[in-house]
């Protein structure tokens, strides 16, 4: 009967993640990461043609960041050096909204270094109309640096840009 116990606590622990998050993919290291990784530094919306800048340090190892789109478009999403800085080699996940399950599933794509670099990273997919989210983190554990992600998309799904009001 002990061995009975020990093996249902240990099913049991294995199913205790937090809710809302995304899975862990194969081949990532979370040691010391698990707060930042399923409680990431959230940055909200940004639009299919937007652009922001973010720092990875000890605190803030992930980053994430969602789009919606209204239609199928085709998105392209990397990740760049800020002026003036040091660059930081960085991993790119795109993970879509299940709404059944009402969590990020896994991601659907992901990329370390793109073609034309080998620090930053870059994705294009033609995608369906949903929510999806973009997840950066430092490729290697323990790097600490800026960088800029930048979406550009195109299709009937693009959500556009707010115009600048004049003043």
């Amino acid at each position: 009967m002990r061995h009975v116990w020990i093996v249902l606590v240990a099913a049991l622990w294995g199913c205790a993640a937090p809710t809302g998050v995304s899975s862990t993919e194969p081949g990532d290291s979370f040691v010391g990461k698990y707060d930042t990784f399923f409680d990431p530094t959230d940055h909200g919306e940004i639009p299919t043609d937007g652009s922001d800048i973010a720092w990875v340090s000890a605190g803030e190892q992930f980053h994430t960041w969602t789009f919606t789109l209204t239609g199928p478009s085709t998105m392209t999403i990397t990740t760049n050096r800020p002026d003036g800085e040091p660059g930081l080699d960085t991993t790119l996940y795109l993970h879509r909204f299940d709404s059944v399950t009402g969590l990020w599933g896994r991601s659907i794509a992901r990329n370390d270094n793109r073609e034309d670099s080998l620090w930053w990273s870059g994705l294009e997919e033609d995608l369906d109309e949903g929510a999806y989210q973009v997840k950066v983190k430092a490729a290697l554990e323990g790097d600490t640096g800026a960088f800029v992600l930048d979406l550009s998309c195109t299709g009937d799904g693009c959500t556009p840009t707010a115009e600048p009001s004049a003043q």
